[in-house]
C-alpha cells in the first residue's frame, strides 16, 4: 500500500468503530463527558483534552470489541460488512493500532490531566478486555460489567464523585439492556448467552430492578424525589408495548436530562 492508502486505512480502523456505533444509535456517552467537563468549569484546554481523550478511548473500546467479534459480526445484519472485511484483512495492523492508542491515551491522561484519570482508563481497558473475551456471555454479569465500564468512563472528565459515577454506570447498564434485547436473535444464533438470551420472558423484571436502583441513586445525588422518579421512565417505555428501539431512544433523552440535573446539583455545591 502507498502512504495515502495506508493513512486512510489507519484512520478508518481508528474512527469507524465509533462512527458505526453512532449509526446504530450508540456512542452518545461522549456527550456526557463533554457536559461533565463544561459543568466542572475546567479551562478550555482541559475541556478539549478531556473530550479528545474520551473520544479516542471510545474508539479503542469499540475497536477491540469489533476486533474480537469480527467473524461473528459477519452474520449480524446490523454490522458494517465492509468495515468487518477491512478488519479481517488488516488484523495485525488493527491490533497494533489499538495497543498504541491504548498507551497514548493513558500517557496523555497522566501528563495533561490527572493520574486518577489515567488509572480509570487502564481499568476501562481491562474491563473491556474481560467483557469482549468472556463476560458478554455471562448473564447478569454482562450488565454489571458494562455498568462499571460506564461509571469509569465518565470519570475521564470533570471531578470524581462516586454517586455521579454510579448513576452514569446504571444509565449505561440500562442502555445496554435495550441493546441486548434488540440483538437477542443474533446473539442466540451465535450462542452468546447475554442476559436477554438467558432471561427470556424476565426482561421487564430485570429492567424494573435496574430502574429502581437508578431512581434511588439519583435521589442520593440530592435531587428532588419528583426528579428522581424520572429514573423509572425506561421501564414505563418498555412495558408500554412500543418497539424496543423507541424505548431505547426515549430512555437516552431521559438519561441526558437526568445527567444535566445531576451535574447541576453536584457543581452547585462546589
Amino acid at each position: 500500500m502507498d502512504l495515502r492508502t495506508t493513512s486512510f486505512t489507519i484512520f478508518s480502523l481508528l474512527v469507524r468503530p465509533f462512527s458505526d456505533r453512532l449509526r446504530l444509535g450508540e456512542g452518545g456517552l461522549i456527550i456526557f463527558n463533554l457536559a461533565h467537563s463544561i459543568a466542572s468549569r475546567a479551562p478550555v484546554a482541559a475541556i478539549l483534552i478531556e473530550t479528545l481523550v474520551s473520544f479516542l478511548v471510545l474508539c479503542v473500546l469499540y475497536g477491540y470489541n469489533d476486533y474480537v467479534d469480527a467473524e461473528k459480526d459477519l452474520l449480524n445484519p446490523k454490522k458494517d460488512k465492509d468495515f468487518i472485511e477491512m478488519i479481517l484483512s488488516h488484523r495485525v495492523l488493527f491490533k497494533w493500532l489499538i495497543i498504541l492508542v491504548n498507551i497514548a491515551t493513558i500517557a496523555a491522561a497522566w501528563v495533561w490531566l490527572r493520574w486518577q484519570t489515567a488509572l480509570c482508563i487502564v481499568l476501562l481497558y481491562v474491563i473491556n478486555l474481560l467483557y469482549s473475551l468472556r463476560v458478554k456471555s455471562i448473564p447478569l454479569a454482562d450488565i454489571v460489567i458494562v455498568s462499571l465500564w460506564g461509571g469509569l468512563y465518565v470519570c475521564i472528565s470533570g471531578v470524581f464523585h462516586w454517586q455521579v459515577a454510579l448513576a452514569a454506570g446504571l444509565m449505561v447498564g440500562i442502555a445496554h439492556f435495550f441493546q441486548i434485547v434488540t440483538d437477542h436473535d443474533t446473539d442466540s444464533q451465535n450462542s452468546v448467552q447475554t442476559s436477554a438470551v438467558a432471561m427470556r420472558g424476565w426482561e421487564a423484571s430485570l429492567l424494573f430492578i435496574l430502574c429502581a436502583i437508578l431512581t434511588f441513586v439519583i435521589y442520593l445525588n440530592q435531587l428532588s424525589p419528583l426528579f428522581a422518579v424520572l429514573g423509572v421512565l425506561p421501564f414505563v417505555f418498555f412495558i408500554s408495548g412500543r418497539r424496543v428501539t423507541f424505548s431505547w431512544y426515549a430512555s437516552r433523552v431521559v438519561f441526558f436530562v437526568l445527567w444535566l440535573g445531576i451535574l447541576s446539583s453536584m457543581y452547585a455545591a462546589v
